[in-house]
C-alpha cells in the first residue's frame, strides 16, 4: 500500500464531501439520530469541508483520496477514511502522519470523538489516546469524548 499525504486543494473538495456523506451516512447512524444526520449531510458537511480547506490534508492511494484531516493548531478537529476503505491501516497512517505534523509545533494535541462512536474511541486509545473530558454537541444533541496526547519525551 502507497498511501500519500499532501495538502487538500480544491479539486480535492468534492471527493472529501462525497467520502464525507457516505461515511457519515453508514457511520454515524448507530449514535447519533438519523435526522440529524440526514441534516448535516444535507449541508452543513459540505460547507464545513469548503470552509476548512485550507486546514486539510488528504491521504491518497493511487491518487485516489481515501481519507482525509481538518487540523486547527493543536485540534484535530475532524478526521475521515472513506468507509469503503476502512480497516485497512489508512486510518491509523493518517492519524500518525497527523499527530508527526503537530508534535513539531505542539506538546499535547486534542480531538473530539462521539461518545457513541465505540469503534473510532478504541481506536483513538489503541493509538494512546486518552480521554480527559465531555462535551454536548450542539449540532447533533449527542455527547463528544474529549481526547488528548502528549509528545513523548
Amino acid at each position: 500500500m502507497k498511501l500519500r499525504f499532501r495538502a487538500a486543494g480544491a479539486r480535492d473538495l468534492p471527493c472529501m464531501q462525497a467520502i464525507a456523506a457516505r461515511t457519515i451516512d453508514r457511520s454515524y447512524r448507530s449514535f447519533v439520530d438519523d435526522d440529524a444526520v440526514d441534516w448535516f449531510i444535507s449541508g452543513p458537511s459540505d460547507a464545513y469541508l469548503s470552509g476548512n480547506l485550507a486546514n486539510a490534508t488528504v491521504a491518497t492511494l493511487a491518487d485516489e483520496v481515501v481519507g482525509f484531516a481538518v487540523c486547527k493548531e493543536s485540534l484535530i478537529d475532524l478526521i475521515m477514511v472513506d468507509h469503503d476503505a476502512h480497516r485497512r491501516g489508512i486510518g491509523s497512517a493518517l492519524l500518525a502522519h497527523c499527530e508527526s505534523e503537530m508534535f513539531r509545533r505542539y506538546d499535547a494535541i486534542t480531538l473530539e470523538s462521539f461518545e457513541g462512536n465505540g469503534g473510532a474511541n478504541r481506536f483513538y486509545r489503541r493509538n494512546g489516546w486518552s480521554r480527559v473530558g465531555a462535551v454536548p454537541d450542539i449540532m447533533s444533541g449527542a455527547r463528544k469524548w474529549i481526547l488528548r496526547k502528549r509528545r513523548r519525551g
